[in-house]
């Protein structure tokens, strides 16, 4: 189990993207870049870029620089300690590339809340100006907080050549994070709702909330994970078998299904084997490209299908991440969530 989440962790941490938000009260030369479903408030300076429409919460400092901060939470099921929790993110950071520790995990605090934080170095792979793949060595500082029944991740990130340019900011970063007010177990009880609207399938509930413009139904033997960003869901605790729907904006390089695969075969961390390609696929009854494979981290294998679908100047990716002894038992529901899949009109 320890082994499964540390994974997990390491392929949602993997994920970065970019845009733009604001509130007013926001501290004196800060922005608000974080969700409004997050339980958390993360604030960057000003002469940051928000990430948010990504569907990251966060901000980077420069494209130029790539050095960003993001803030990600996930449900406390199995009530891990912080301790506990901060051994299984460094299991699933030793799964880097050219992973290597430059600071031992420290205490300290985050939103007022007990927190630890380390340092560390990973290879990333990287397109240049010209477009080629390169690997880069990247120095990361994390933080880990424990809240209620939440466990969250802020986390630093830059070329090693970079790192010290807005550290500083960072500093800033950390003592302007706050988490919000809840009543007591509101966001145990806010993590459970079953949410329905007049289309619903008999036997699903809705992932997605309204402000998404489509539709994304889970069965309700799923849990859905109300403070994830993008719409997402698990299957159990003793299974965390796990589905997502995200989207990216077009652009040169991502352009329809096929190349947003090429372009993640070049740049992903992961070995990748047993690649199965359907160039025909459908979702919610539209052209979708779809790929399965398997995806090595740490030595552990791990079964992934994913659909992307090509709509207006946007692209959905539908991700199915499981092991491989129970990848084959949800394929049934998996495959229904896709069908299931649709735009509002």
């Amino acid at each position: 189990m320890k082994k499964i989440i540390s994974v997990l962790l390491l392929l949602s941490m993997l994920i970065t993207c970019f845009a733009g938000c604001a509130k007013d009260d926001a501290p004196k030369g800060y922005q608000l870049v974080s969700g409004e479903d997050e339980i958390f408030e993360l604030y960057a300076p000003k002469t940051w870029v928000s990430n948010l429409s990504s569907g990251v919460s966060g901000a980077y400092y420069s494209l130029q620089d790539n050095i960003v901060v993001s803030a990600k939470t996930i449900r406390n099921a199995t009530n891990y300690t912080l301790g506990q929790f901060m051994t299984l993110a460094i299991e699933s950071y030793e799964a880097m590339d050219g992973y290597e520790l430059v600071s031992s995990y420290e205490s300290t605090t985050l939103g007022g809340e007990p927190a630890y934080v380390m340092e560390y170095k990973a290879t990333i792979k990287d397109k240049d100006e010209n477009g080629e793949v390169k690997d880069v060595v990247y120095k990361f500082k994390s933080v880990i907080v424990k809240f209620e029944a939440t466990l969250t991740m802020l986390i630093y990130s830059a070329p090693v050549e970079n790192y010290d340019t807005a550290i500083a900011d960072f500093d800033g970063i950390m003592a302007n994070f706050a988490f919000k007010t809840f009543a007591e177990g509101e966001i145990e009880k806010d993590d459970f709702t079953v949410l329905v609207d007049e289309n619903t399938p008999e036997g699903f509930q809705l992932a997605s909330k309204d402000k998404y413009e489509f539709r994304f139904y889970v069965p309700l033997t799923w849990t859905v994970q109300r403070r994830a960003y993008n719409p997402s869901a698990y299957f159990a605790k003793n299974d965390l078998s796990n589905v997502s729907v995200s989207s990216k904006v077009l652009s040169d390089d991502i352009t329809d299904g096929a190349s947003y695969w090429q372009y993640y075969t070049e740049t992903t961390s992961f070995k990748l084997s047993d690649i199965v390609i359907d160039e025909n696929a459908k979702m919610g009854g539209h052209d979708a490209y779809a790929v399965e494979y398997l995806a090595t981290a740490s030595g552990l294998k791990y079964r992934i299908k994913q659909v992307f679908l090509t709509a207006g100047n946007m692209i959905y990716i539908f991700t199915y991440t499981s092991d491989r002894v129970h990848y084959e038992r949800h394929l049934d529901d998996v495959n229904s969530m896709i069908e299931l899949f649709e735009f509002k009109k």
